[in-house]
């Protein structure tokens, strides 16, 4: 019953103009945020809100959230002129949740779509569900989505304690893999054991400026589908 929509929020704090934690998850389209330190802060004990068709003008930081909190909920949303505290282009869905407690661990898949500004990954990203091997957590990205990542950040798939229980897969069409600075490396996306090779497909995909551990890095037996890429200025493009 909670939604919030063709409304202007303006000159809110670091705590942001909308802060969902507790499970919350309202609904938040076609309003305006200008001006704010923060706009939407997803808590990591958040929900997964839908924020859509807003613009973003003027924030500090537009949207804050957790990678287990994006789940077909951001799309549409514009943003334009938002520069952080040191003067540079925030123009970003900045997406933190690092370590096994805070990964994308439930039976289902966790839809990425392209919303209008690329996901700043500021953290390590983990990708598995623990029951057993007919159970997957999937990440998919969707055609024209951006990852950037923060320098020596990754993303997991599926865990390696050569346990198949431990499933995650990957599934990323149409996706840029980049670093946030080209003079820095982010540092691999893993799959491991755990990986569901019949559902992980990367395709007609960019990877660029990854570091020596390869922007594709299998172990643990993991075999996943990488078909019609560009792999451009890594270290290693696939390392096996």
């Amino acid at each position: 019953l909670t939604t919030l929509e063709n409304s202007v929020f303006e000159y809110a704090s670091v705590s942001a103009a909308v802060y969902c934690h507790h499970y919350a998850d309202p609904t938040v389209i076609n309003n305006t945020f200008r001006n704010n330190v923060r706009g939407v802060h997803v808590n990591v004990d958040g929900g997964a809100p839908l924020v859509a068709g807003n613009t973003f003008t003027g924030n500090q930081i537009p949207i804050r959230t957790y990678s287990r909190n994006i789940d077909n909920n951001l799309y549409d949303n514009v943003y334009m002129d938002n520069v952080d505290a040191d003067g540079n282009s925030s123009n970003y869905i900045y997406v933190y949740g690092d370590g096994d407690d805070q990964r994308l661990w439930e039976n289902k898949t966790y839809d990425w779509l392209a919303d209008g500004a690329p996901y700043r990954m500021m953290e390590n990203t983990h990708v598995y569900e623990d029951g057993n091997e007919e159970e997957i957590a999937v990440l998919k990205i969707y055609p024209g989505a951006t990852l950037v990542f923060e320098q020596d950040k990754y993303i997991t798939i599926g865990h390696s304690n050569n346990d198949a229980g431990h499933a995650g897969a990957l599934q990323a069409d149409g996706v840029t893999f980049t670093s946030i600075d080209t003079n820095t490396t982010w540092e691999a996306i893993y799959f491991f054991n755990g990986t569901n090779d019949d559902l992980t497909t990367l395709e007609n995909s960019v990877f660029e400026y990854a570091s020596a551990n390869g922007a594709i890095r299998c172990s643990h037996y993991a075999n996943p589908t990488v078909i019609n890429n560009t792999f451009r200025n890594n270290v290693r493009g696939v390392h096996v």
